[in-house]
This record gives structure tokens, C-alpha cells and sequence, in this order.
């Protein structure tokens, strides 16, 4: 669902980790641009941190799961089955994205 009046950067974003300093994360666009940067202090949680970067990585399908499913939701009458099942499909893989489930 294009939304012509996006203001964050376009997804899908992908978490990778930074060299300086070590083992920091980053979330990048697709454009290979850093999004947003995951800090490991000395005394954080790797795990934390891994599943921090998955859930700001999953905010753009996310967004776009829940204007789908409001959207739906608006005109629950006229949607067909299809789009429905689409619709919920697209939710729950943003559901694994932010979870850190990565299968299609």
C-alpha cells in the first residue's frame, strides 16, 4: 500500500551490525542509509540489543499492516476473502519481522 505522503524513509529496513564501535547495531533503508543506530554499553544485553534493531526495523511493515487492516476494517462489507487473508499475511510477517522470525 504506497503512501505518497510518507515522511520516514521507505521500507523495508534491515538490521545489520556496525563496526566502530563493535557490535553496535544499525538499522538501514533500503538505499543502504543508516535509520537508526542500537548503542551496546559494556553492560547491555546482546539479545536486547538484537531484538531492540528488529522491531525498529519492522516499523515500516508494521505501519503498513495496521493501514491495511483499518482500511479493511472501514469497508469490512466490501472486502473480498483474498484480500483479507492477504491482509492478515502481511500482518503477521511484520509480526516476525519485529519479533526477529525472519521466514517468508
Amino acid at each position: 500500500m504506497a503512501n505518497e505522503n510518507l515522511k520516514h524513509t521507505p521500507g523495508p529496513w534491515k538490521v545489520d551490525e556496525i563496526s566502530s564501535p563493535p557490535h553496535d547495531r544499525g538499522v538501514f533503508g533500503m538505499d543502504g542509509m543508516i535509520v537508526a543506530k542500537i548503542y551496546l554499553p559494556l553492560n547491555f544485553n546482546k539479545q536486547q540489543a538484537d531484538a531492540n534493531a528488529c522491531l525498529i526495523a519492522a516499523a515500516p511493515e508494521i505501519l503498513e499492516a495496521l493501514e491495511r487492516l483499518v482500511t479493511e476494517h472501514k469497508s469490512a462489507l466490501y472486502s473480498s476473502l483474498e484480500k483479507r487473508i492477504a491482509n492478515w499475511q502481511i500482518a503477521e510477517a511484520a509480526i516476525r519481522k519485529a519479533r526477529g522470525q525472519f521466514r517468508d
